[in-house]
């Protein structure tokens, strides 16, 4: 029985009542005993309509109690908070995320725990959140108390009164960095696999291309059909033009480079270079070098900087950018110890040797 059942049922009494005390044809002792029957029965069902609230309470008690108990051990932080960020409720996971105790934390504008990097986008999203019934999944960093931060993905349900109007927000919490740590651990796994899948594919180049060389070199007497072969062969297998410097006449001069490059302007090029530009006998860098020391020379990123320092004028400096060189490597010819030459492999894409 709910409010207005029963106060109807009350003033049908009363009109009742009122009735009989008009009536002319009853005693006072038959009004009376009329009347006590009525107020009897209406305490009898009084008495039920109590029953039934009492009832109804209980279970709208155990039914708040369950949301409650689900509220507080959820395995997730849960947070009520008014529409300005400020916190009216945690539960027990919220508090240990935040490393606050419950008590301290009610009141607290949860600003206070979202790092400063992401103070604005918290602002935004507080203000995107008046319009939406329930924003979408959200990722930002977590500054608990006296902790390191720590990422988690929000959640958030807009509460609306009778009116439409925004009065709270029920943020859901989950702790994402377990499974940022396993995202960057696949990716790092991944750019490891195509490492060894380049490495391997590099180090397959590099068998074929020993392997037909060592084919070439016993297929004829004349060093310079056979030099030039193993350059055409080295492009583009192992670069996009390779050069090799042979010294005649045991003078330490190169002259009458066998060149080979993938693109004939690239060729025209570098045979331009050659001729206007030579490099120093006594340069340290490049063939040079490489015949003085009988070491190996690599250069794996090669920036504009290294170029202009080795650039005589404006004009090399063109013409050196032109060839768009990003990695090189020299390695001196060697016969029984004796430095016959250098050979030169350079790429227009860095770290290709």
């Amino acid at each position: 029985m709910d409010v207005d059942d029963f106060s109807q049922q009350v003033e049908t009494l009363r009109s009742r009542v009122t009735t009989l005390l008009q009536s002319q044809s009853y005693s006072q002792q038959e009004l009376t005993a009329e009347a006590f029957e009525e107020l009897q029965i209406t305490v009898e069902e009084l008495k039920i309509a109590s029953e039934e609230l009492q009832a109804t309470r209980m279970v709208v008690e155990k039914e708040r109690q369950r949301y409650q108990e689900l509220f507080d051990f959820a395995p997730d932080g849960y947070l009520v908070t008014d529409t300005f960020g400020t916190i009216l409720e945690a539960n027990r996971a919220a508090t240990l995320q935040l490393n606050v105790l419950q008590r301290f934390l009610i009141g607290k504008p949860l600003l206070t725990f979202i790092a400063k990097s992401d103070h604005q986008a918290f602002f935004n999203y507080l203000t995107q959140l008046q319009q939406l019934d329930r924003g979408g999944e959200w990722e930002m960093c977590i500054q608990p108390r006296e902790k390191i931060c720590f990422d988690v993905a929000l959640t958030v349900v807009t509460v609306r009164n009778e009116l439409g109007k925004a009065v709270a927000l029920r943020w859901l919490m989950r702790d994402i960095s377990q499974r940022r740590r396993l995202e960057l651990q696949r990716q790092q796994l991944f750019a490891n696999e195509q490492a060894a899948r380049i490495a391997a594919q590099a180090a397959e180049r590099r068998s074929n291309f020993l392997a037909e060389a060592s084919r070439i070199l016993v297929s004829s007497l004349d060093y310079r059909t056979t030099l030039t072969s193993v350059a055409q062969l080295a492009v583009p297998i192992l670069a996009d033009w390779c050069i090799v410097d042979v010294v005649e006449n045991n003078l330490a001069v190169f002259s009458n480079s066998i060149i080979a490059a993938s693109e004939p302007t690239k060729e025209a090029l570098i045979r331009e270079l050659q001729q206007c530009y030579p490099i120093p006998v006594d340069a340290d860098y490049g063939p040079p070098k490489v015949l003085r020391t009988g070491k190996p020379e690599l250069l794996i990123n090669i920036l504009e900087s290294s170029l202009q320092k080795k650039a005589s004028n404006e004009e090399h400096l063109n013409l050196l950018c032109q060839l768009q060189i990003k990695s090189q490597m020299v390695v001196p010819l060697l016969v029984h110890k004796r430095k016959l030459g250098t050979i030169l492999f350079a790429s227009a894409q860095p770290g290709r040797h």
